[in-house]
């Protein structure tokens, strides 16, 4: 005969097996936890629960306005050696180089994914005249960098130009990165930069300008760079006008 008592004790049992199995899963504290549940169920003569059907809805929210990844690109400035020894190494450099830029700098460019390089400055764009740096680096001009004021008397700060506007491209095509240009605001004219923009983009067999680029090697080659006005261009009318 199947009396309360029991169906107490085959209760009981049971519970008390399951305990044995826990204990040598859980803590100490969790194990004390569950006994005193466990046996506060018995007391109550409560009978085990039925779990229920579980629903869990989750709201995907809807995307937000895209982000340009060209908020994130790069800051390249003739400045110290952030270009020379940094990036331009030199093609006859002992340090490996594809064409004279540092190969270990584009291969972490490409690994990060860099989306523009804004160049020649900052500060230094506001001295930089765009024809210094093309054509035959043997041939381009030695000038004084914008930085020559600040150096200590006696330390001259110059720039080679070896580094001009095709070497900034080639950087740009090796790390698939576009190229970011700013403009001269304070030493050049809306004309400077017109010309600029022009030999960049215009096609061959067209304006003179492209046909200029065409012999310097770039006969076929549309470049089209980005460009914006102004790269720290906060400067005093003093300052502007020592440059």
């Amino acid at each position: 005969m199947i009396t309360r008592k029991s169906i107490h004790s085959s209760i009981h049992a049971s519970v008390m097996e399951c305990r044995q199995v826990y204990a040598d899963r859980m803590n100490r504290r969790t194990f004390l936890s569950t006994s005193a549940y466990a046996s506060a169920g018995l007391i109550a003569g409560i009978r085990p629960a039925i779990a229920a059907d579980a629903e869990i809805e989750i709201t995907v929210q809807p995307d937000g306005p895209e982000i340009s990844p060209h908020l994130y690109g790069q800051f390249i400035e003739h400045l110290g050696g952030v270009i020379y020894d940094g990036i331009w190494v030199g093609p006859n450099s002992k340090i490996a180089n594809i064409g004279g830029i540092r190969r270990q700098f584009v291969d972490d460019m490409k690994r990060i994914g860099v989306p523009n390089y804004r160049w020649p400055g900052g500060c230094f764009a506001d001295s930089y005249h765009w024809r210094d740096g093309i054509g035959s680096p043997a041939k381009r001009p030695r000038t004084y960098n914008y930085w020559q004021a600040s150096m200590p008397k006696g330390l001259d700060e110059t720039e080679t130009n070896r580094f001009g506007l095709h070497e900034f491209m080639q950087l740009c095509r090796l790390s698939a990165a576009e190229p970011y240009l700013a403009p001269n605001m304070a030493s050049g004219s809306p004309q400077e930069f017109h010309d600029w923009v022009s030999y960049c983009n215009a096609p061959a067999g067209t304006v003179s300008l492209a046909e200029e680029r065409a012999s310097k090697g770039r006969q076929t080659e549309i470049l089209r760079p980005l460009a914006f006005a102004g790269g720290e261009s906060a400067m005093s009318p003093g300052v502007a006008a020592e440059i």
